[in-house]
């Protein structure tokens, strides 16, 4: 019984520490200048809703910005132009730019 209880938690604690690092984003750039994207590849679109839209008071879609980078970055991206960032989210279209 001892042994089987060790074999389970070796094999949970395995499981756990074998996930991947959850992306932070910050590697990607953040432009609503679509002259920047020019010339990139497109990898994709990315959103948000209005769930993360919440974060600094003082910074209004502070939040939207950083799950658009995480999700950026996710797909192999390292800019995100953002087309839309208000209150009830936001969208853009994730690039990888030389």
């Amino acid at each position: 019984m001892k042994n089987a209880l060790i074999l389970i938690l070796f094999v949970t604690v395995s499981c756990v520490t074998a996930q991947a690092p959850v992306s932070s984003g910050d590697a990607v750039r953040v432009t609503t200048n679509p002259d920047v994207v020019h010339g990139c590849t497109f990898l994709g679109n990315v959103a948000t809703g209005a769930w993360a839209s919440f974060g600094d008071k003082n910074r209004p879609g502070w939040a939207n910005e950083k799950w658009l980078r995480q999700d950026t970055e996710k797909l192999g991206g390292n800019v995100v132009y953002i087309n839309s960032n208000d209150r009830s989210g936001a969208s853009g279209e994730a690039y990888l730019c030389p």
